[in-house]
């Protein structure tokens, strides 16, 4: 807990370990199909410059950036965290390390979008956004309720518009849910439809059966997706006071 008369006293909080495990499936899948592929490309076949030059530009586009995501969010995990002290705010991120003072903010806005809503704190030229989906549940309780207090009320801003839904997100357990289960499902049916496309330009037939196991794997995830979604929908929700 903070203490307002102990400068030194801090809480720090990290990011759940979902995503850990999304950066780790999105960039085993893509390394695992793409490797394959690449080599296939480069060794196995004896395709001119014209036959080569869509498949490498796919790779660019599309496997590429998958990777560098999935790498992303493991080194968030382990690099990522917010920091609050009674006077001040420290945001560590992958790439950088701010420190916002609490004296120098002039609004708090408590916006609805995205659907979990999102804290945004402006202090002088500089901006903070939290995501509390992005912290465990008892976290997200207590960075609520810290920015809700160490900040004037007459500062922030939105605040009964998306009382509603930052009561929700406080009581929304740490769990797979169903908007989870479905990036899943989206993820792998994209693979299924690379590893097809890619099929057709003969690289090797191995290619349908990984567009098989992504299937199944997204059929998997659709159906999770929908059983989690049912689930939800018959769990009442229990509103925090604010």
């Amino acid at each position: 807990m903070l203490d307002e008369n102990d400068q030194q006293e801090f809480a720090e909080y990290r990011i759940t370990p979902k995503h850990f495990y999304m950066g780790v499936i999105m960039s085993c899948f893509y390394l695992i199909a793409g490797v394959p592929l690449l080599l296939a490309i480069l060794v196995q076949l004896n395709w001119t410059f014209r036959e080569v030059l869509p498949v490498a530009v796919f790779f660019g586009l599309f496997w590429s950036p998958m990777v560098a995501v999935g790498v992303y969010g493991i080194a968030a995990y382990f690099h990522e965290r917010l920091i609050l002290r009674s006077d001040s705010v420290i945001q560590q991120s992958v790439f950088s390390k701010k420190t916002y003072h609490l004296n120098e903010v002039t609004r708090i806005e408590w916006r609805l979008l995205p659907r979990t809503g999102w804290i945004k704190v402006f202090v002088g030229d500089s901006r903070l956004s939290v995501h509390p989906s992005s912290f465990s549940k008892q976290d997200r309780e207590e960075i609520i309720d810290y920015f809700r207090s160490a900040v004037n009320e007459e500062l922030q801003t939105g605040w009964e518009e998306s009382l509603e839904r930052i009561a929700k997100f406080k009581s929304r357990p740490t769990e797979i849910t169903w908007q989870l289960s479905a990036r899943f499902a989206v993820l792998f049916i994209a693979g299924s439809v690379a590893s097809i496309y890619l099929w057709t330009f003969d690289i090797g037939n191995y290619l349908l059966g990984i567009a098989a196991v992504c299937i199944a794997l997204g059929i998997a995830s659709l159906v999770g997706s929908i059983l989690h979604y049912k689930k939800a929908k018959n769990t009442p929700e229990e509103l925090v006071e604010a």
